[in-house]
């Protein structure tokens, strides 16, 4: 999920550093934490809120003072912040008789034009197509709200600096009978201008003392440290929710398919004593691949050649450990596959034994479906997720089978029947529809 979500990013947000990325993946853990987001489509939704710029978190990083460098952001993204220097850049006045004012109430919304006019030159000296004055109140009103907004920013700015504040001069020059006369116009007017002492007397300035300094030894530090870190408070880290898989739900017997898995004979005669070959060398490596093999039958309409599918798999399980177990893997991957094309395993449980055929069929399949629900339980939220291994649709109704290869194949949906539970509760959760669900035993 995490991947899909850094590639929306990165192609919708058009962000070109890493930290832009590591930033909003921090925003969702968070999410995570206080439980806003418990499945994939909560995280898919809190992303394209955050895209949708209807988000309350905020879009751009926090301003580091570790980071060695030149912040440069506008006075509403410095509200609350501060740095150890601040240099107000210049900035012109360019303020000027408003040129409407629109009033916002319950019931209307009301607008008036005082003026409506357009820049002719390079300079911006404006043409005027438009005025009236019979607005003279609301014009009035208008241009007092400027003026208090004006100065709003202008203590915003005044205020961020913790040691240093530098501020700018912004002149420009008028020709004058005497030559060009040189007029400060400059957005920070107020705080060069005579009511700058006064201004800053609102923040008295306290002389640090100097105080002795304690000798300690390193080794009580670290101690210390240890004993009183903050990270040492992991309560704030705890789940909201918690986690369940319904494969790991447990059966109602205490057999286990771990214990051992039965492996074919190199050839089909059968001893008299009827003993059979065992081993218990990677029993979920073979669950593993009969469940890779079936999906690749299904989903390649039983066309693919079984010398093909089962290289596959080797390839995409094998590992230098199980590589002796290679040759058995083979032999037991193509004994499946033969019986699975050749009518399927006869099932005690009254499902379809030549599953295949019916899943070729069907109206709908789908295989190796991922799922994720929320279920609220006593005031706990429990998220269940996992993957179904074939789902179909036959004649109107929605059927989940679960492959299982166990070595003892009877009464396998009451062992798993708290499974088969959760998963049509996940179906019904995620689809809004009823579905039956059933084991199909492998034997092996």
């Amino acid at each position: 999920m995490y991947l899909a979500i850094v590639k929306n990013i990165i192609i919708k947000a058009r962000c070109e550093t890493i930290e832009i990325l590591y930033y909003t993946l921090e925003l969702m853990r968070n999410a995570e934490r206080s439980g806003i987001i418990v499945s994939h489509i909560d995280g898919m939704n809190f992303l394209a809120t955050l895209l949708s710029g209807e988000s309350d978190e905020e879009r751009c990083l926090s301003l580091k003072e570790e980071r060695d460098c030149v912040h440069l952001a506008n006075l509403h993204k410095l509200k609350g912040l501060e740095a150890p220097v601040v240099i107000l850049a210049a900035s012109p006045d360019s303020s000027h008789a408003p040129s409407l004012r629109i009033e916002y109430s319950d019931n209307k919304t009301e607008g008036y034009v005082f003026e409506e006019s357009s820049p002719t030159d390079e300079q911006f000296h404006s043409t005027t197509y438009f005025s009236t004055s019979d607005y003279s109140e609301q014009s009035t009103k208008e241009a007092n709200a400027l003026t208090a907004e004006a100065k709003r920013l202008i203590y915003v700015a005044a205020t961020r600096a913790r040691n240093m504040l530098i501020i700018s001069r912004c002149v420009k020059h008028r020709k004058t009978k005497d030559g060009l006369t040189e007029i400060l116009n400059c957005r920070w007017l107020p705080l060069i201008e005579g009511d700058t002492p006064q201004f800053f007397e609102k923040f008295p300035y306290e002389e640090s003392k100097e105080t002795k300094k304690d000798t300690v030894k390193a080794s009580d530090l670290y101690e210390k440290a240890e004993s009183e870190s903050v990270l040492n408070e992991r309560e704030a880290e705890g789940s909201s929710y918690t986690v369940e898989t319904p494969s790991l739900l447990k059966v109602a017997s205490k057999f286990s398919e771990e214990d051992v898995i039965v492996l074919p004979k190199e050839t089909d005669e059968e001893e008299d004593n009827k003993e059979e070959r065992t081993s218990r060398r990677f029993p979920t490596l073979l669950g593993t691949s009969i469940h890779r093999l079936m999906e690749l039958l299904v989903l390649s309409k039983n066309e693919i050649k079984i010398t093909d599918a089962i290289d596959e798999i080797i390839m995409e399980y094998g590992t230098p450990e199980n590589k002796s177990f290679e040759k058995e893997l083979r032999i037991a991957l193509e004994k499946v596959a033969n019986t699975i094309q050749n009518g399927g395993y006869k099932q005690e449980n009254g499902g379809p034994q030549d599953i295949l055929s019916v899943l070729l069929t069907a109206e709908e399949v789908s295989c190796e479906m991922p799922f994720s629900f929320k279920e609220e339980i006593d005031g706990n939220t429990k998220i269940w997720t996992g993957y179904m291994d074939v789902i179909y649709k036959e004649s109107g109704k929605w059927h989940i089978v679960d492959y299982k290869t166990n070595f003892d194949g009877h009464h396998l949906d009451l062992k798993y029947k708290e499974q088969l539970n959760a998963y049509i509760q996940a179906f019904k959760s995620i689809t809004g529809e009823d579905a039956d669900a059933r084991i199909y035993h492998i034997d092996i």
